[in-house]
């Protein structure tokens, strides 16, 4: 009667054990996707922050009037001449509409 006791008591504890393992796995995986995620997400806006940036410096380069046409909170737009070539470029930013959902 104890053998069975014991290979019963066995079993339920390396069950247990299996559980948690597998519980700590899926954890384990769930951070990873988060983490990867965060880094995709401040890497992207990251390379948007220096394309601005590096445009937002050149405003006003070649340019013989006012160099920014429209600023606002959601939009600004400026003239420069981005190629050095002459022709003077116009350059807007803005804020679209939120994104709520994904296609």
């Amino acid at each position: 009667m104890a053998v069975w006791l014991d290979i019963i008591g066995s079993f339920l504890f390396g069950s247990l054990l299996v559980l948690n393992v597998l519980r700590l796995n899926g954890d384990m995986t769930d951070q990873s996707y988060r983490t990867i995620l965060e880094y995709t997400a401040q890497s992207g806006a990251l390379s948007v922050a220096l394309i601005v940036d590096e445009d937002s410096r050149k405003a006003g380069y070649g340019v013989t009037g006012a160099a920014i046409t429209i600023a606002d909170t959601a939009d600004i737009e400026f003239l420069s001449d981005l190629g050095a070539d002459g022709s003077v470029d116009t350059l807007r930013y803005y804020l679209g509409d939120l994104v709520t959902t994904t296609p």
